[in-house]
């Protein structure tokens, strides 16, 4: 994924995020009603919004302690 053109932006003061690519990137297709990721990019997005403190990694840790305890 490292030829791909892609921003995230965090909307200060609405737990907003705003994912942009670039036409020719094949991350993601969007329509009117659908965001469609493959799951390479969804863990792209994943590990770079943790990297980027727009996640705590502590969520994703009580994200997967649910998961593990159902």
């Amino acid at each position: 994924m490292s030829d791909e053109k892609l921003s995230v932006i965090f909307l200060s003061g609405t737990d907003t995020f705003v994912i942009k690519k670039t036409s020719e990137t094949k991350m993601f297709i969007t329509t009117p009603d659908s965001f469609i990721i493959g799951k390479d990019g969804f863990i792209f997005l994943i590990d770079f919004m943790v990297k980027n403190k727009f996640i705590s990694p502590k969520t994703l840790e009580g994200i997967l302690e649910e998961i593990n305890t159902e």
